[in-house]
C-alpha cells in the first residue's frame, strides 16, 4: 500500500473517530442539561399561574401565563382541566402535559414569565371549568 493511500485511510479513520467522540459528548451533555426533577412545594408556592379558555369558530384553547418567582428553570408541567356543563355535571376531566419538547416551546427561567396553551374539544360557551397544576418539573438554577 502506498504512503498516499495509507494517509487517506488514517485521515478517514481519524475523522470517523472525531465524529463518534462528538456524538458521545453531545449525548452525555444533553442528559445532564435536561435532567429534571419535581419542584419542591416551597418552589411551587413561588409560581403565579393564571389561565382561561379562549377561542371561537376555529376551536378553543386553554391559554395560561406563568411567572416563575423561584430559583428553578421550569421544563415540564402537567395541568388538569375539569369542564362542567351548565347543570354542574362533568363534561370531561383531562390532564395535559406542557413540555419543553413540544411546540410551543415551554421553558421558564427563574424570575421570568412564560406562556402555554393546549387545544381543547367539546367545549360550549355555557360550560364552566376548573383547573389546577398537577406537577411541575425543572432544574435548580445555579
Amino acid at each position: 500500500m502506498s504512503k498516499k493511500k495509507s494517509s487517506i485511510i488514517i485521515s478517514i479513520l481519524l475523522f470517523v473517530i472525531f465524529i463518534l467522540v462528538g456524538i458521545f459528548i453531545h449525548q452525555h451533555s444533553s442528559r445532564k442539561t435536561y435532567k429534571t426533577r419535581e419542584l419542591p412545594s416551597e418552589a411551587i408556592t413561588e409560581l403565579d399561574v393564571r389561565g382561561g379558555i379562549e377561542g371561537g369558530f376555529l376551536g378553543y384553547k386553554f391559554r395560561g401565563h406563568i411567572y416563575n418567582g423561584s430559583d428553578w428553570t421550569l421544563f415540564n408541567m402537567i395541568i388538569r382541566i375539569v369542564l362542567k356543563r351548565k347543570d354542574g355535571t362533568i363534561r370531561w376531566d383531562r390532564k395535559y402535559k406542557i413540555s419543553s419538547f413540544e411546540v410551543p416551546y415551554f421553558q421558564v427561567s427563574p424570575l421570568s414569565t412564560g406562556s402555554f396553551k393546549v387545544e381543547i374539544s367539546d367545549y360550549e360557551v355555557s360550560d364552566s371549568f376548573e383547573w389546577h397544576i398537577v406537577s411541575v418539573k425543572g432544574r435548580k438554577y445555579k
